[in-house]
């Protein structure tokens, strides 16, 4: 199940523009607790790469996503602080603006994909042409 390419391009631009934010959080003064916070997990996420590297780069294959749920709130909290500290310097107060927007898309875009596509493919009945999944 994909989604088109134009949901892929915008979800790339609003990481970059996150990552953008987190290395402006880190160099500003203030956000003293976010910075530790932000450097804790950027910790954690690199040690994950770095595990899934030794694993897989020897094999020449890429690791799962899954093998990232363990950072999984270490990935979302650098990605929300990013987010609101570049949509903050735009204008002080857009930054949750834009938090929330995006968690409005992203629920709209899971609903479509859950309800529009997997559901009536995979409809757990024996006629399914997956049974049992």
């Amino acid at each position: 199940f994909g989604l088109g390419i134009g949901f892929y391009l915008l979800w790339r631009l609003l990481v970059t523009v996150s990552i953008g934010g987190i290395f402006v959080c880190l160099t500003e003064k203030r956000a003293a607790l976010v910075k530790r916070v932000a450097i804790f997990f950027m910790a954690a996420v690199f040690f994950q790469l770095i595990a899934l590297w030794t694993r897989y780069g020897v094999y020449l294959t890429q690791g799962q996503g899954r093998y990232f749920f363990p950072v999984i709130v270490g990935m979302s909290f650098l990605f929300v602080a990013g987010l609101r500290q570049m949509f903050d310097l735009i204008r002080p107060g857009l930054g949750k603006i834009a938090v929330m927007g995006f968690l409005v898309v992203e629920l709209a875009v899971l609903s479509v994909m859950i309800w529009g596509q997997m559901i009536p493919v995979f409809h757990m009945l024996v006629k399914s042409p997956y049974p049992g999944i």
